[in-house]
């Protein structure tokens, strides 16, 4: 959600809207984009990222790029984005995991 307390305007960018309903929002001017991808079990937070993502980059959101078949890729490529901010990352690269590879695949 982003809100501008001096131009008394909302943005929503959640997928599930139905904890605030239109006539709370009456004093305020508001949007709520519809072209975020309905959530599934898992994809929420990863389509919410992605989209803040687009949205910062001044990137064009497109439904088709956030398609089911394409979280997987999501998921992954931000694993490997937050992996590679961590202080001591390249510490751990080549250290044997091999008791915990694939217990995330899905």
């Amino acid at each position: 959600m982003w809100i501008s307390i001096p131009k008394r305007h909302i943005v929503v960018w959640d997928s599930i809207c139905s904890s605030i309903f239109p006539e709370e929002l009456d004093s305020f001017t508001y949007e709520r984009p519809t072209n975020i991808p309905p959530a599934r079990a898992g994809d929420r937070g990863v389509y919410t990222l992605k989209y803040i993502e687009c949205h910062a980059l001044g990137i064009e959101f497109s439904k088709k790029d956030f398609a089911k078949a394409n979280g997987k890729t999501m998921r992954d490529k931000m694993a490997v984005d937050i992996f590679q901010e961590l202080p001591d990352a390249h510490e751990f690269e080549n250290k044997d995991n091999d008791a915990n590879l694939g217990a995330y695949e899905g």
